[in-house]
């Protein structure tokens, strides 16, 4: 079976996920600046506790909401 070279490097990868929309990005990060806890901002918004907590970690590392191209979190 043959594989295109970057069929394969994708599926290598690990999966970045689809980004927010604005409005939701930025209702979380309110949320997040004001101190409100994940689990109650996740349930708010409903979204993920999981994407929540990357959110929070990006803008703690980077202070950017998704991390720099560069970079592959896993």
């Amino acid at each position: 079976m043959k594989y295109n070279v970057t069929h394969l490097i994708h599926y290598l990868l690990p999966k970045m996920g689809r980004r927010l929309a604005p409005k939701v990005v930025y209702r979380i990060r309110v949320r997040i600046e004001a101190g409100e806890e994940v689990p109650a901002i996740a349930k708010a918004i409903n979204v993920s506790p999981t994407t929540v907590y990357k959110i929070q970690l990006n803008l703690n590392l980077y202070g950017k909401l998704y991390t720099p191209a560069s970079l592959i979190q896993n």
